[in-house]
């Protein structure tokens, strides 16, 4: 079973290019190089940024416990590790326990 106490890998690397692409940005955007104020430059540097950011985006990065162990609940339904069933059952439980 996995650990729901890190943040995985890709979210971190998908979080570490978002960054280096946002501050290549920058440096195209203020001209810090003598390449960086051509117009082609620009073009590429903003694709990148924009493709680099929709890509982080539409991936799932779980930060928050809970939203790591949202995706383990998921992933076992999906291997059919447990059934709607049971979650319905927990979140049933967890929900006549709150209101007494």
């Amino acid at each position: 079973m996995k650990k729901y106490r890190t943040v995985s890998k890709r979210t971190i690397i998908r979080t570490v290019v978002l960054l280096l692409v946002i501050a290549n940005q920058i440096v195209a955007v203020i001209g810090a190089t003598s390449y960086a104020s051509a117009p082609w430059y620009q073009v590429l540097s903003l694709a990148v940024t924009a493709v680099t950011a929709l890509w982080t985006a539409w991936q799932n990065n779980d930060w928050t416990y809970f939203a790591r162990l949202g995706t383990g609940i998921l992933d076992a339904l999906r291997d059919g590790k447990i059934t709607v069933e049971e979650v319905k059952k927990i979140l049933d439980n967890e929900n006549h326990q709150e209101n007494k």
